[in-house]
């Protein structure tokens, strides 16, 4: 019942399927590696962005999360200006 409610949800909003079935195939995966990062530095949270590569990830992750928004910034104040 629980999963043919967010199904109702995710389709009314158009949310995209995939997203969501890559988060339930690599969730798992992710976690454990996150656990045996921390392991291996006692438990630091530097090692998340102290290499060049992480640090490179991370700005790509934060670009890819804010970019929907500025496009659809851009998108409203083409039509605004038209």
């Amino acid at each position: 019942m629980l999963a043919g409610c967010l199904r109702y949800i995710l389709r009314k909003f158009d949310f995209p399927l995939a997203p969501l079935i890559l988060c339930f195939v690599l969730g798992e995966l992710m976690e454990s590696n996150l656990r045996r990062a921390l392991s291996i530095s006692q438990g630091e949270l530097s090692i998340l962005w102290s290499s060049g590569i992480s640090m490179g990830l991370w700005i790509m992750s934060a670009l890819l999360l804010i970019l929907p928004f500025v496009r659809k910034y851009l998108f409203i104040k083409k039509q605004k200006s038209i």
